[in-house]
């Protein structure tokens, strides 16, 4: 009995003794598919590294090109200004358009120096009638003789003929109307103003007593010289200035007027 008892212990420890190294030995067939599992893990791991890696620079180098162009931009915007600012200003382009050439093209034209006109006094009175015309007066024209001293105060004012040629003067045929128009050669243009104020102080406005020519008028043309004076109750027919602007018309422009 303890023979077979002895018998079944030794057998159990052979048995015990192969199962130990059964399994020893499927431990270590099973290692290198632990490892293998492992290094697929980690290849897997390395090429999703990689993968993110690529994709991270892919994405980095995106947002570098994309704040690479940004910038570029932002130095675009400055020059455009920079170019916008470099354009003509106002002030260039009025100089540009030359407004002194305009002003100078837009210039009126200049109008002719005035002329005395020729003739006699008598016939310079027959142009100045012609520019206004006085037909509600019966008016007859006298030749005045410059060396009768009265004769000559009376109608031009004057004092003495040093300074004129000739002289002659028309008036109404009637002595209740206060007109008178007198037209004086003076000997030369320098001498007109002279003898234009002389005549204009030395003139009697009531020489006809009983009215007086209270609208008088005088003006001056190279070395023509008139005088004008009329009642001012005959307004709605003739005024002196009316007799003066036909002998402006007359000349083509004064010289002098008072």
């Amino acid at each position: 009995m303890k023979k077979f008892l002895v018998l079944l212990l030794v057998m159990a420890m052979v048995m015990t003794g192969f199962t130990a190294c059964g399994s020893k030995d499927d431990a270590e067939g099973e290692t290198p598919d632990v490892n293998t599992e492992v290094n697929a893990d980690a290849e897997t791991e390395g090429e999703d590294a990689e993968g993110e890696a690529e994709a991270e620079g892919e994405t980095a180098e995106g947002e570098a090109e994309e704040d690479a162009d940004a910038e570029a931009e932002k130095e675009e915007e400055p020059v455009k200004e920079e170019e916008k600012k470099e354009e003509p200003k106002a002030e260039d382009k009025k100089e540009e358009s030359k407004p002194a050439d305009k002003k100078e093209e837009s210039k009126p034209a200049e109008k002719p120096a005035a002329k005395a006109p020729t003739g006699s006094p008598a016939a310079i009175i027959d142009q100045i009638y012609a520019q206004y015309p006085v037909t509600e007066m019966p008016l007859g024209t006298i030749e005045i003789d410059i060396n009768d001293a009265d004769m000559l105060k009376m109608f031009t004012g004057l004092s003495s003929a040093s300074k004129i040629e000739a002289a002659a003067a028309s008036e109404a045929m009637m002595g209740s109307q206060a007109y008178s128009l007198v037209v004086v050669k003076a000997k030369s243009t320098s001498d007109a103003a002279d003898v234009m104020e002389e005549m204009v102080n030395g003139i009697d406005q009531r020489k006809w007593i009983c009215v007086e020519a209270d609208d008088l008028s005088a003006a001056s043309c190279g070395n023509v010289v008139v005088l004008m004076m009329v009642g001012s109750v005959h307004a709605d027919t003739v005024t002196s200035a009316d007799i003066i602007d036909a002998f402006s018309a007359v000349c083509g422009g004064l010289d002098a007027r008072a």
